[in-house]
């Protein structure tokens, strides 16, 4: 199994990963379901931010 640093040496990490507004979504989401738990992990984060999802840089693939 390729590592992090090899899977980004060779192009193939998601361009996703490390984006912000991904991240603070999916923050969002968690506070929204939990706020006593995640609240205080994340109180920059507002609970009414919608998912972030990217689209994909890969070709669709049908099988």
């Amino acid at each position: 199994m390729r590592g992090q640093a090899e899977l980004a040496a060779t192009g193939d990490l998601p361009l996703w990963l490390g984006d912000d507004d991904v991240r603070r979504s999916h923050r969002s989401a968690l506070v929204r379901k939990d706020r006593v738990h995640y609240g205080p992990l994340f109180p920059d984060v507002p609970p009414d931010l919608s998912y972030g999802w990217p689209g994909s840089d890969r070709a669709r693939r049908i099988t």
